[in-house]
Parts: C-alpha cells; structure tokens; sequence
C-alpha cells in the first residue's frame, strides 16, 4: 500500500530527504506551496511541515479545517527547539515533531508509522 505524503517544506535538504523517504518506502509525496495549492489538494495520508516555513501554525491549522481534525495526521520538521517545545507542539495537535537533520530511512518509518496508527489524532 502506498502512503501518500503532503509536504509544505521550504528547505531544500529537507525536500531531497522527503524525496528520497518516499523513493526508498513506497510513499507517495507531493510538494505544495503554502496557500494557493492547499486549496487544491486530495485528502493525503500524512502531512509533514517544516516549523521553518512561515505561518506554519497557520497550515497545520487550515490543513485541520480542511481535511477533519480527525483524520490527517500533521508531523513538523523543525532545525532547533528547545526541550520542552516538542511536548508543546504534540499538545498543540502535531502528531510528532522531527528535528533535523534527519535521514530518509528515519523520516520514511516516522510517516509509516504514523500513517499505521489506529489511534485518533487530537483536534
């Protein structure tokens, strides 16, 4: 089953790992600009957010009103947060938070694992 894979990631070492996660695990990633190609998009599996595009908040939270708050699974990709922030952006509704740099190989099992998850994401 192929996993697909909405990604709003502004850096481009990022893009290339999220390029090679989805060559190497069956995941199927389509790259969007913020707000003209949201509008647009199919219902994906996971959606992954670089913290460092602007108005990250923002997405995640149309992203959210779009798709059900239920459904998608949001995963931020972040440079550099202090320790309590990951627990915060969990809280705030992220599913997880992925600090970079990251390979291809952890990123691919983060989104298989997250897109396996039975359980219901908070609003």
């Amino acid at each position: 089953m192929t996993t697909t894979v909405l990604a709003v990631v502004a850096d481009p070492q990022a893009r290339r790992v999220l390029a090679e996660a989805g060559a190497h695990a069956n995941l199927t990633v389509q790259f969007v600009t913020p707000w003209p190609d949201l509008a647009n998009t199919a219902r994906p599996d996971v959606v992954v957010i670089d913290l460092a595009v602007r108005e990250a908040d923002a997405i995640a939270g149309a992203l959210r009103i779009q798709f059900g708050p239920l459904d998608v699974p949001v995963v931020a990709l972040a440079g550099f947060l202090s320790p309590p922030d990951p627990e915060r952006l969990v809280a705030a509704g992220y599913a997880t938070v992925l600090v970079q740099p990251i390979t291809a190989d952890r990123l691919a099992e983060a989104i298989r694992t997250i897109a396996a998850s039975p359980e219901p994401r908070p609003p």
